[in-house]
Protein backbone atom coordinates (compact mmCIF):
# COMPACT_ATOMS: atom_id res chain seq x y z
CA UNK A 1 0.00 0.00 0.00
CA UNK A 2 2.97 2.28 -0.61
CA UNK A 3 2.49 5.26 -2.89
CA UNK A 4 5.23 6.45 -5.23
CA UNK A 5 5.16 10.20 -5.86
CA UNK A 6 7.07 12.81 -7.87
CA UNK A 7 8.81 10.23 -10.04
CA UNK A 8 11.71 11.41 -12.20
CA UNK A 9 13.63 9.00 -14.39
CA UNK A 10 16.31 9.31 -17.08
CA UNK A 11 18.21 6.54 -18.81
CA UNK A 12 21.74 6.60 -20.28
CA UNK A 13 22.35 10.09 -18.94
CA UNK A 14 25.75 11.59 -19.78
CA UNK A 15 27.33 13.37 -16.83
CA UNK A 16 29.84 16.25 -17.12
CA UNK A 17 33.28 16.17 -15.51
CA UNK A 18 33.32 16.67 -11.72
CA UNK A 19 29.54 16.54 -11.52
CA UNK A 20 27.95 17.17 -8.13
CA UNK A 21 24.37 16.79 -7.04
CA UNK A 22 22.46 17.63 -3.88
CA UNK A 23 19.73 15.06 -3.34
CA UNK A 24 16.33 16.66 -3.05
CA UNK A 25 14.94 16.81 0.45
CA UNK A 26 12.19 14.24 0.09
CA UNK A 27 13.36 12.00 -2.76
CA UNK A 28 15.16 8.69 -2.77
CA UNK A 29 17.54 8.28 -5.71
CA UNK A 30 18.50 4.99 -7.34
CA UNK A 31 21.50 5.18 -9.69
CA UNK A 32 22.71 2.46 -12.07
CA UNK A 33 26.21 3.14 -13.43
CA UNK A 34 26.87 2.03 -17.02
CA UNK A 35 30.56 3.04 -17.07
CA UNK A 36 33.44 3.39 -14.62
CA UNK A 37 33.32 6.45 -12.40
CA UNK A 38 34.74 7.74 -9.11
CA UNK A 39 32.08 8.80 -6.64
CA UNK A 40 31.92 10.50 -3.27
CA UNK A 41 28.98 11.22 -1.00
CA UNK A 42 28.43 12.72 2.43
CA UNK A 43 32.05 13.92 2.67
CA UNK A 44 33.73 10.57 1.97
CA UNK A 45 36.90 10.17 -0.08
CA UNK A 46 36.40 9.34 -3.76
CA UNK A 47 36.30 5.64 -4.54
CA UNK A 48 35.96 3.59 -7.71
CA UNK A 49 32.48 2.68 -8.90
CA UNK A 50 32.77 0.13 -11.73
CA UNK A 51 30.27 -0.60 -14.47
CA UNK A 52 27.09 -2.33 -13.24
CA UNK A 53 27.39 -0.90 -9.75
CA UNK A 54 24.32 0.60 -8.11
CA UNK A 55 23.37 2.71 -5.13
CA UNK A 56 20.15 3.92 -3.52
CA UNK A 57 20.64 7.31 -1.87
CA UNK A 58 18.57 8.53 1.02
CA UNK A 59 16.95 11.94 0.62
CA UNK A 60 19.14 15.02 0.87
CA UNK A 61 22.43 13.22 0.23
CA UNK A 62 25.20 15.20 -1.48
CA UNK A 63 26.83 13.25 -4.32
CA UNK A 64 29.95 13.94 -6.40
CA UNK A 65 31.22 12.13 -9.50
CA UNK A 66 34.54 12.22 -11.36
CA UNK A 67 35.44 10.71 -14.70
CA UNK A 68 37.68 7.67 -14.80
CA UNK A 69 37.14 7.02 -18.47
CA UNK A 70 36.66 9.80 -21.04
CA UNK A 71 32.99 10.05 -20.08
CA UNK A 72 30.49 8.27 -17.92
CA UNK A 73 26.84 7.34 -18.16
CA UNK A 74 24.21 6.39 -15.67
CA UNK A 75 20.48 5.86 -15.38
CA UNK A 76 18.58 7.13 -12.39
CA UNK A 77 15.19 6.93 -10.74
CA UNK A 78 14.14 9.54 -8.17
CA UNK A 79 10.93 9.18 -6.20
CA UNK A 80 9.20 9.98 -2.96
CA UNK A 81 7.98 7.07 -0.86
CA UNK A 82 7.61 6.31 2.84
CA UNK A 83 10.91 5.24 4.43
CA UNK A 84 9.26 2.00 5.59
CA UNK A 85 9.16 0.85 1.98
CA UNK A 86 12.88 0.04 2.02
CA UNK A 87 12.69 -2.00 5.24
CA UNK A 88 11.60 -5.05 3.22
CA UNK A 89 14.90 -5.20 1.31
CA UNK A 90 18.29 -6.61 2.27
CA UNK A 91 20.42 -3.98 0.54
CA UNK A 92 21.48 -0.92 2.52
CA UNK A 93 20.80 2.66 1.54
CA UNK A 94 23.78 4.90 0.73
CA UNK A 95 25.94 1.84 0.06
CA UNK A 96 27.40 1.05 -3.35
CA UNK A 97 27.44 -2.55 -4.57
CA UNK A 98 28.02 -4.36 -7.86
CA UNK A 99 25.32 -6.46 -9.47
CA UNK A 100 25.69 -9.20 -12.11
CA UNK A 101 25.36 -7.90 -15.70
CA UNK A 102 22.27 -10.05 -16.32
CA UNK A 103 20.50 -8.14 -13.52
CA UNK A 104 21.83 -4.79 -14.69
CA UNK A 105 20.39 -5.43 -18.15
CA UNK A 106 16.99 -6.43 -16.79
CA UNK A 107 16.78 -3.47 -14.39
CA UNK A 108 17.68 -1.16 -17.24
CA UNK A 109 14.92 -2.76 -19.32
CA UNK A 110 12.34 -1.77 -16.71
CA UNK A 111 13.88 1.67 -16.28
CA UNK A 112 13.68 2.22 -20.02
CA UNK A 113 10.00 1.24 -20.05
CA UNK A 114 9.34 3.52 -17.09
CA UNK A 115 11.13 6.39 -18.81
CA UNK A 116 8.93 5.92 -21.88
CA UNK A 117 5.74 6.05 -19.80
CA UNK A 118 6.78 9.00 -17.65
CA UNK A 119 8.43 11.14 -20.32
CA UNK A 120 6.21 10.45 -23.34
CA UNK A 121 2.92 12.42 -23.39
CA UNK A 122 0.98 9.88 -25.46
CA UNK A 123 2.02 6.99 -23.17
CA UNK A 124 0.01 8.26 -20.21
CA UNK A 125 -2.55 5.49 -20.65
CA UNK A 126 0.18 3.14 -19.39
CA UNK A 127 0.65 5.07 -16.15
CA UNK A 128 -1.03 2.32 -14.12
CA UNK A 129 2.03 0.15 -14.85
CA UNK A 130 4.40 2.58 -13.10
CA UNK A 131 4.14 1.11 -9.55
CA UNK A 132 4.57 -2.40 -10.93
CA UNK A 133 7.78 -1.50 -12.78
CA UNK A 134 9.21 0.36 -9.76
CA UNK A 135 8.55 -2.64 -7.55
CA UNK A 136 10.15 -4.96 -10.10
CA UNK A 137 13.26 -2.77 -10.24
CA UNK A 138 13.76 -2.87 -6.47
CA UNK A 139 12.90 -6.56 -6.21
CA UNK A 140 15.49 -7.35 -8.87
CA UNK A 141 17.98 -5.09 -7.12
CA UNK A 142 17.44 -6.93 -3.84
CA UNK A 143 17.79 -10.32 -5.51
CA UNK A 144 21.00 -9.20 -7.24
CA UNK A 145 22.33 -7.90 -3.92
CA UNK A 146 21.70 -11.29 -2.29
CA UNK A 147 23.66 -13.08 -5.02
CA UNK A 148 26.47 -10.52 -4.76
CA UNK A 149 26.77 -10.87 -0.97
CA UNK A 150 26.89 -14.66 -1.26
CA UNK A 151 29.47 -14.28 -4.07
CA UNK A 152 27.52 -16.70 -6.24
CA UNK A 153 28.70 -16.91 -9.85
CA UNK A 154 25.80 -16.68 -12.28
CA UNK A 155 27.49 -17.76 -15.51
CA UNK A 156 25.73 -21.13 -15.30
CA UNK A 157 23.68 -21.49 -18.54
CA UNK A 158 20.93 -23.14 -16.52
CA UNK A 159 20.63 -20.05 -14.31
CA UNK A 160 20.45 -17.77 -17.35
CA UNK A 161 17.62 -19.89 -18.77
CA UNK A 162 15.71 -19.87 -15.50
CA UNK A 163 16.29 -16.15 -15.02
CA UNK A 164 14.80 -15.38 -18.43
CA UNK A 165 11.83 -17.68 -17.80
CA UNK A 166 11.26 -16.12 -14.39
CA UNK A 167 11.10 -12.68 -15.99
CA UNK A 168 8.50 -13.86 -18.48
CA UNK A 169 6.40 -14.86 -15.48
CA UNK A 170 7.06 -11.50 -13.78
CA UNK A 171 5.86 -9.67 -16.90
CA UNK A 172 2.70 -11.77 -17.21
CA UNK A 173 2.03 -13.96 -14.15
CA UNK A 174 -1.58 -14.57 -15.17
CA UNK A 175 -0.51 -16.27 -18.41
CA UNK A 176 2.65 -18.01 -17.22
CA UNK A 177 1.52 -20.65 -14.75
CA UNK A 178 4.03 -23.09 -13.27
CA UNK A 179 3.02 -25.60 -15.91
CA UNK A 180 3.49 -23.06 -18.69
CA UNK A 181 6.90 -21.91 -17.45
CA UNK A 182 8.11 -25.50 -16.98
CA UNK A 183 7.17 -26.12 -20.61
CA UNK A 184 9.49 -23.25 -21.61
CA UNK A 185 12.21 -24.82 -19.46
CA UNK A 186 11.99 -28.03 -21.50
CA UNK A 187 12.06 -30.42 -18.57
CA UNK A 188 9.46 -31.87 -16.21
CA UNK A 189 7.53 -29.56 -13.91
CA UNK A 190 9.06 -31.25 -10.84
CA UNK A 191 12.64 -30.71 -12.12
CA UNK A 192 11.83 -27.12 -13.08
CA UNK A 193 10.49 -26.37 -9.59
CA UNK A 194 13.52 -28.03 -7.96
CA UNK A 195 16.05 -26.01 -9.96
CA UNK A 196 14.04 -22.79 -9.61
CA UNK A 197 14.02 -23.10 -5.81
CA UNK A 198 17.70 -24.04 -5.81
CA UNK A 199 18.63 -20.76 -7.51
CA UNK A 200 16.01 -18.33 -6.20
CA UNK A 201 15.21 -19.75 -2.77
CA UNK A 202 11.48 -19.99 -3.38
CA UNK A 203 9.13 -21.96 -5.60
CA UNK A 204 7.74 -20.59 -8.89
CA UNK A 205 4.20 -20.99 -7.52
CA UNK A 206 5.07 -18.84 -4.48
CA UNK A 207 6.58 -16.13 -6.66
CA UNK A 208 3.61 -16.23 -9.02
CA UNK A 209 1.19 -15.96 -6.11
CA UNK A 210 2.92 -12.79 -4.88
CA UNK A 211 2.80 -11.29 -8.35
CA UNK A 212 -0.91 -12.02 -8.77
CA UNK A 213 -1.67 -10.58 -5.32
CA UNK A 214 0.14 -7.40 -6.40
CA UNK A 215 -2.12 -7.25 -9.47
CA UNK A 216 -5.17 -7.71 -7.24
CA UNK A 217 -3.94 -4.88 -4.99
CA UNK A 218 -3.63 -2.55 -7.97
CA UNK A 219 -7.18 -3.36 -9.05
CA UNK A 220 -8.41 -2.72 -5.50
CA UNK A 221 -6.55 0.58 -5.35
CA UNK A 222 -7.31 1.99 -8.79
CA UNK A 223 -10.67 0.54 -9.91
CA UNK A 224 -14.18 -0.13 -8.67
CA UNK A 225 -14.18 -3.67 -10.04
CA UNK A 226 -16.01 -6.19 -7.91
CA UNK A 227 -14.02 -9.05 -6.42
CA UNK A 228 -15.72 -11.38 -8.87
CA UNK A 229 -14.54 -9.23 -11.78
CA UNK A 230 -10.99 -9.13 -10.39
CA UNK A 231 -10.97 -12.92 -9.96
CA UNK A 232 -12.01 -13.29 -13.60
CA UNK A 233 -9.34 -10.85 -14.83
CA UNK A 234 -6.68 -12.72 -12.83
CA UNK A 235 -7.91 -16.06 -14.22
CA UNK A 236 -8.61 -17.40 -10.72
CA UNK A 237 -11.01 -20.30 -10.42
CA UNK A 238 -13.34 -18.73 -7.87
CA UNK A 239 -13.89 -15.83 -5.47
CA UNK A 240 -12.95 -17.98 -2.43
CA UNK A 241 -9.67 -18.80 -4.22
CA UNK A 242 -8.92 -15.09 -4.63
CA UNK A 243 -9.78 -14.28 -1.00
CA UNK A 244 -7.71 -17.19 0.33
CA UNK A 245 -4.70 -16.28 -1.82
CA UNK A 246 -4.91 -12.61 -0.84
CA UNK A 247 -5.31 -13.33 2.88
CA UNK A 248 -2.33 -15.72 2.89
CA UNK A 249 -0.08 -12.99 1.44
CA UNK A 250 -1.47 -9.84 3.06
CA UNK A 251 -3.01 -11.05 6.30
CA UNK A 252 -6.29 -9.34 5.48
CA UNK A 253 -9.18 -9.71 3.06
CA UNK A 254 -9.39 -7.84 -0.27
CA UNK A 255 -12.44 -5.95 1.01
CA UNK A 256 -10.64 -4.81 4.17
CA UNK A 257 -7.58 -3.86 2.12
CA UNK A 258 -9.67 -1.68 -0.22
CA UNK A 259 -11.35 0.10 2.71
CA UNK A 260 -7.98 0.75 4.43
CA UNK A 261 -6.46 2.08 1.20
CA UNK A 262 -9.36 4.47 0.58
CA UNK A 263 -9.12 5.76 4.15
CA UNK A 264 -5.41 6.38 3.72
CA UNK A 265 -5.94 8.26 0.44
CA UNK A 266 -8.72 10.36 1.97
CA UNK A 267 -6.50 11.18 4.93
CA UNK A 268 -3.64 12.25 2.65
CA UNK A 269 -5.98 14.41 0.57
CA UNK A 270 -7.24 16.11 3.72
CA UNK A 271 -3.70 16.88 4.87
Amino acid sequence: MFEFKNIVLLTNKMEPKNYSHQGTKSSYLFVLFHTNVAISYDGQEYFHSPKDSVIVYEPNTMQYYKNIDSSFRNSFLALEVESEYFEQFNFSLNKLFIIPPIYSERIFYYMDRLSYIINTPYAKELVEDVPKFIEQIFNLLDEAYTFSVKNIKLENPLFVTLFNIKNKMIDDPIKFTTKETSRLFGYSEAYFCKKYKQFFGTSPSQDRKKLIVNIIKRYLETTDFTLEQIAEKCNLSSLPHLISMFRSQEGTTPHQYRIAFKKKISSNDFE
